[in-house]
């Protein structure tokens, strides 16, 4: 499986959280496809992009907080790295994710079910055929633009990682 690893040092992101329920099936596919069109419709991505900046990661961004899985579920956000600038009342978080080494994979193909796909293949012949184990900490969706129903489309999902002992 292809994939390329990149060290990032702390960095801030903007988002909208949300408790989604943990993955049996396609639960949280289903919640987390349904936050992105309430996000969509509501103007949450015109304040995500307003105070958004793109250069550095290449899109907008699905944040899995897997650091604060619990059996219930976890903490999702839709969000892009910070700007700087300052927030006027809109319903949005900042915060610092800190450095990590991350495992970056290519998605192409129409989104969810590419996403799901790869993210199978990443756990089912990454983890266990490579020399790194899950870092427990986020894990990125970077989209790149919103044309998610593109059969071409190319997306790419960073996972936070360690090397093996």
């Amino acid at each position: 499986m292809d994939y390329r690893i990149e060290k990032k040092d702390t960095f801030q992101i903007i988002c909208k959280k949300k408790q989604v329920t943990k993955p049996q099936g396609d639960t949280a596919t289903e919640e987390i496809s349904a936050f992105w069109n309430e996000c969509t419709k509501d103007g949450t991505m015109e304040d995500i992009c307003k105070y958004g900046r793109f250069e550095n990661l290449g899109g907008v961004l699905g944040i899995c907080f897997s650091g604060e899985m619990a059996d219930s579920g976890f903490p999702y956000g839709i969000g892009a790295e910070y700007n700087g600038a300052p927030l006027h009342g809109e319903a949005l978080e900042v915060l610092n994710i800190p450095a990590y080494t991350f495992a970056v994979f290519q998605c192409k193909g129409r989104m969810p079910k590419a996403f799901t796909t790869t993210y199978q293949r990443i756990v089912t012949e990454f983890f266990p055929q490579s020399n790194y184990e899950y870092g427990n900490g986020v894990e990125l969706e970077v989209y790149p633009s919103d044309k998610v129903d593109d059969p071409n489309y190319t997306c790419e999902i960073w996972i936070a990682v360690n090397e093996k002992e």
